[in-house]
């Protein structure tokens, strides 16, 4: 069989031309797709796929609940609790369900709700007036309190315990955590403002714009700012690409000048950001095409593939450059017979290519499998992630193996130049830092093993410990550094739509609302023959069973837990017909009913439609098919354990015929993010290593028939990876949606760097056998390789590391902590295969 590479050179030699054609079209045809590309990039969400997620959705389509689309004005100021900054939102409000652009997104059923507008409902309450009201009547009942009268009243209606969106959601959520109770003064407040669950992106982006609006013409007496989805994802995609707008030409400033001292020739610069260029187009038109959403995840991959595609540049280069200096040469895959003198530049291209390319497409397989490995993972954007990374690696080996030395043999005939730049590994300053790992292999082979081993041992404790927490906010810009003051595309604060960063906003309301994104409800959903006996019994069993955990919210625990039949008691105090229908359920007497209660809702719904729909779900044709058993715990409950004791309820509910219950609920649905980061960790890492391990044996066993040689290889692949992982647990790094990539990554990077040595090696070492056929250590062979390959490793680590250095100028902390942990991997990688793989590769050698 034909070897694939001197198949490949023997076309390269006689079909250059038509190669440089052809893969310029795929790059116009396939990178047209980039037109496609939309602007705004997505935040990247954290839920795992599980049985939790699929129960919240349920619940946020089926039931009145603030996990809907809700945008929120934070109202701020000295005290929010005036009679004049109550009516400045009651008028929000009314403006808010007016608005052409924004009443199209709204719900039916309480479409705003702030504190101006329950302290009405709960005070017409408690006079017996029911019934449903529009914001113009609660505005004109507001009316008619005086200033004295609102203090007098207001914070009765805070108290209530009537929930305003659902369980779990009374008047008080509007206020801050820290607002004491029977007090008129608080600081900060909520209202909200509720979208339908169906409305598109565009509208609501419109919608909330809108909102932002009003809220700055309405409220005037207190600052105020607009927090919702869309308008978050349009400031956060603002401010990234702001950012990106100077950094980017900064990155490439940098690159550039890197090349340039690499290279010593603008030529060959050039050439390799052509060659980066069509790999980038090739990978932006994938996206296109494809019609994958923009994340900041997305936002890494080209810093990624500037990385890898400027190491297949340099090892390319520098290869033809080391068979253009020699003055005999030898074809690997080609015939023995020695060509003697320097060899003409398409032959000299050839065997660089032959030296390079089973080195580049073994590493672009193992890159390609590692970035792969997060398409197994349960978080779609870590699998479109792993699939663009891995286009974008495969399309940056086509274009360096074909089109870049095409090219650049094109211009150097074209220009009637020669390349005679001696490659970076010969100049004195590298030679000397690479010398490091020679002589280490030379003189104390075992020990430099035993330390790193020892290093790779503390490495993996760490690794075992690495923070899984997730922080949606983690994903949102901070406040600019003030150097970007000194470019005109930052306007002062318009990224962030006010005076704060949207990370100080979403922490702002983390930190000061139980409703704000970091609530800790959690829910028990029960469907099927919810009204039936068995039913009841499973509402019952919920109930008990969750107020004998352990992770309620202090105080009265009656208080932490909410079942329909506390909603329909609430009801009942007020509606003698529900009152009736609920006391013919109770066989027991127990004050709880026992039997069927189809007609115990229907009496409910009937009275007070909008508290039912909270609780109870009722398809439009009547039937009841969903209620839920809201448990607020405590914040600072361990998540996990929250999920253990919440799942053990439900299995207690679902054991009743008829109906199926479900655990679900933000703290659920976080213990199954971490869990699944962990499995994704264990499980990405063993496939890209099983893979990447399999691969090398096998090219080893055939290239050099020297299996044990590719296992050789794979060593300091893991061992970097351990000491990467460790960096990150004393760096305190959690390993999260945007860090959980890094496992493939790494192990493909490894690859990259240890297969250049060790197959430059053996290449050195085949050709010190044919001249010192008695030769039994082979440390000139080992010096020529790490010299030769090093030098050019350490251009490449270089010129990586200072490109995804500019991710630590972002403004938003999960770029920074990527770009960090890329840098680590980037070093890591470099380290072991200069410093240890030589060293190893003596042991081999001494073994065999």
């Amino acid at each position: 069989m034909r070897d694939p590479v001197a198949w490949y050179l023997s076309l390269f030699r006689r079909h250059r031309r038509a190669i440089i054609v052809v893969l310029l079209l795929a790059t116009v045809v396939v990178g047209s797709g980039a037109v496609g590309l939309s602007g705004d990039l997505a935040i990247v969400e954290f839920d795992a796929d599980s049985e939790a997620t699929e129960a919240a959705e349920y619940v946020d389509r089926n039931f009145v609940t603030d996990s809907k689309t809700v945008t929120l004005v934070a109202v701020r100021g000295e005290n929010t609790l005036t009679r004049e900054s109550l009516a400045e939102t009651l008028e929000l409000q009314r403006a808010v369900r007016e608005n052409e652009t924004v009443a199209p997104t709204l719900v039916a059923d309480r479409p705003t709700v702030g504190t101006g507008s329950a302290f009405v409902e709960t005070y017409l309450r408690s006079l017996g007036a029911f019934g449903t009201l529009t914001i113009e009547d609660k505005q004109r009942t507001f009316a008619t309190f005086d200033e004295e009268d609102l203090a007098a009243e207001l914070p009765t209606a805070i108290e209530s315990d009537r929930p305003i969106l659902g369980p779990g959601t009374t008047a008080k959520t509007l206020l801050p955590t820290d607002y004491r109770a029977g007090s008129t003064q608080a600081d900060a407040r909520l209202v909200f403002v509720v979208h339908d669950a169906d409305v598109d992106q565009a509208a609501l982006l419109d919608a909330q714009l809108a909102i932002e609006d009003l809220a700055e013409e309405h409220v005037e007496s207190t600052d105020q700012f607009v927090f919702g989805q869309a308008l978050v994802e349009r400031r956060a995609s603002e401010a990234t690409g702001s950012a990106f707008a100077v950094l980017g030409p900064l990155a490439l400033v940098v690159i550039v000048g890197l090349l340039l001292a690499a290279y010593r020739d603008p030529v060959d610069v050039a050439v390799t950001l052509f060659g980066l260029g069509a790999a980038l187009a090739w990978t932006a038109g994938f996206v296109g095409w494809t019609g994958f959403q923009l994340t900041q995840l997305l936002v890494a991959v080209p810093w990624l593939l500037v990385g890898l595609a400027i190491d297949y540049g340099l090892h390319v280069v520098m290869r033809y450059r080391e068979a253009r200096e020699a003055g005999s040469v030898v074809l690997e895959t080609g015939s023995p017979d020695s060509e003697t003198g320097p060899p003409d530049p398409e032959t000299a291209m050839a065997i660089g290519l032959a030296g390079v390319l089973v080195a580049i497409g073994v590493t672009t397989l193992t890159t390609a499998a590692g970035f792969l490995s997060g398409v197994f993972g349960p978080f779609p954007a870590v699998r479109e992630f792993g699939v663009v990374a891995a286009v974008g690696i495969v399309s940056a080996f086509l274009v360096f193996g074909g089109l870049v030395p095409a090219l650049k043999l094109e211009l150097d005939e074209l220009l009637d130049r020669e390349d005679r730049t001696r490659p970076i590994g010969r100049l004195p300053a590298v030679e000397r830092l690479l010398s490091v790992g020679i002589v280490g292999a030379k003189r104390a082979p075992v020990a430099v093993v035993a330390v790193a081993l020892l290093v790779t041992l503390a490495g993996a404790y760490g690794a075992a410990h690495v923070d899984t927490s997730v922080d949606r906010t983690d994903f949102y810009p901070g406040d600019p550094p003030d150097w970007v003051s000194l470019f005109p595309l930052f306007s002062d604060g318009d990224e962030s739509g006010g005076p704060d960063s949207l990370r100080d906003q979403a922490t702002f309301l983390n930190d000061r609302f139980d409703t704000a994104g970091g609530d800790q409800r959690a829910e028990i959903l029960i469907r099927g023959a919810v009204t039936s006996e068995a039913g009841v019994r499973a509402i019952h069993t919920a109930e008990q069973g969750a107020l004998e955990t352990g992770v309620l919210r202090g105080g009265d625990p009656d208080a932490a837990v909410h079942t329909p039949f506390d909603a329909v008691e609430r009801i009942a105090a007020f509606d003698d017909a529900t009152d009736a229908e609920l006391s013919a359920a109770d066989r027991t007497g127990d004050g709880r009913p026992d039997g069927e209660v189809t007609a115990v809702f229907d009496a409910a719904f009937d009275f007070d439609p909008d508290t039912m729909a909270g609780v109870v779900y009722r398809d439009d044709a009547g039937e009841y098919q969903a209620v839920r058993v809201t448990v607020v715990v405590d914040s600072g409950a361990d998540v996990r354990t929250v999920a253990t004791e919440l799942r053990a309820v439900a299995a207690a509910a679902d054991a009743e015929p008829g109906v199926t219950a479900t655990a679900t609920g933000t703290p659920v649905r976080n213990a199954d993010a971490q869990g699944a980061l962990l499995r994704q960790l264990v499980e990405s890492f063993a496939i890209a290593l099983a893979v990447t391990f399999l691969l090398l044996v096998a090219l080893f066993r055939r290239r050099f028939d020297s299996a044990s040689l590719g296992a050789t290889t794979a060593i300091p692949v893991v061992f970097a990876l351990s000491w990467v992982l460790g960096t990150m647990y004393l760096l305190e790094i959690p390993y999260n949606a945007e860090t959980a990539i890094i496992t493939g990554i790494a192990i493909g990077l490894g690859v990259d760097y240890a297969i250049h040595v060790s197959a430059r090696y053996q290449q050195e070492r085949e050709a010190e056998k044919l001249t010192h056929p008695d030769a039994t250590e082979a440390t000139d062979a080992l010096s020529r390789a790490v010299q030769d390959t090093g030098g050019t490793l350490f251009a490449s680590a270089v010129t990586t590391a200072a490109g995804l250095g500019v991710l630590l100028f972002t403004f938003v902390p999960s770029l920074q902590r990527f770009g960090l942990v890329m840098i680590l991997v980037v070093g890591y990688a470099f380290l072991a295969s200069v410093f240890l793989l030589p060293s190893l590769l003596v042991l081999h050698s001494r073994y065999r």
